[in-house]
């Protein structure tokens, strides 16, 4: 027993270095924690510092850029969209236009009416004098451009809206491209030796314009009748001798006799 009381005398000092040495171990965690907390805030302390103040208003404002840049993208596809169908309303406007189906039946028509006023012509001159009807471009006031007007006028002066001071040349738009609009008057004359030669509205007589005049109005007459499909049996006709020698005039009576007509009402001068 004594023996057990000296061991127990010996280990207490021990005993207390060993709690003395974990607390200062407790301690010394206790401090390194610390440390490290304070270490890690002095970390974020500097970042925050060294940041630039204006990141989230920038970030803010790529937002807003991002979102107009959808909005802009949008407003682009809808341009296409909008583009697409005006596209396809200019071609409906152009096939609907003058330049389109009415062009089209215009110059169906003008070719037919050309025909019949060469058979009055004809009929009316002896071969000696033609007219032949073009279709006449859009832009195009007097039936061409500054330089063909220009030509006709050397040639013999013009001849009002119907543009009869033409050449004929190649400079002129073909039927199918120009917006046919108004009607070309082209005269033709039969030189001595057989040659056509073209010739303005104001080069001819009195009497040759009384007969072009009155061979376009009977071939209007017939293209509406034909058209229309109603007939008359009644033409009336006004001072269709006027200016016309004796030739001219047994040509004109020669005509309407031929004409299928029941009744033809005709005033003239006393003289003619």
């Amino acid at each position: 027993a004594a023996a057990r009381r000296a061991d127990s005398g010996d280990d207490a000092p021990a005993l207390a270095l060993v709690a003395e040495v974990e607390t200062a171990a407790s301690e010394a965690e206790r401090a390194f924690r610390t440390l490290e907390t304070r270490s890690r805030d002095r970390a974020a302390a500097a970042a925050s510092a060294n940041a630039n103040p204006h990141d989230r208003e920038v970030a803010s404002l790529q937002s807003q850029a991002d979102v107009e840049a959808a909005e802009l993208e949008a407003r682009r596809e809808e341009a296409a969209v909008a583009e697409a169908a005006l596209a396809t309303a200019q071609r409906a406007d152009s096939a609907f236009g003058t330049r389109g189906i009415q062009s089209y039946l215009f110059e169906g028509a003008l070719g037919e009416l050309s025909a019949r006023v060469g058979e009055y012509m004809d009929a009316l001159t002896g071969g000696a004098l033609a007219m032949e009807l073009r279709p006449a471009a859009v832009g195009e006031p007097h039936g061409g451009s500054t330089r063909r007007r220009r030509r006709g006028r050397t040639a013999g002066g013009a001849e009002g809206a119907g543009a009869e001071d033409e050449d004929g040349g190649d400079e002129r738009a073909p039927p199918s491209v120009a917006a046919a609009e108004k009607i070309e008057k082209v005269i033709f004359a039969q030189s001595h030796d057989g040659e056509r030669v073209q010739r303005s509205l104001r080069q001819l007589s009195g009497g040759e314009r009384r007969r072009a005049a009155l061979a376009l109005a009977l071939a209007h007459a017939d293209l509406a009748s034909a058209r229309s499909g109603v007939g008359c049996d009644l033409l009336v006709l006004d001072e269709v001798l006027q200016h016309l020698d004796g030739e001219g005039i047994a040509r004109v009576g020669a005509l309407l006799r031929s004409l299928p007509k029941g009744t033809v009402l005709l005033t003239s001068q006393a003289d003619s």
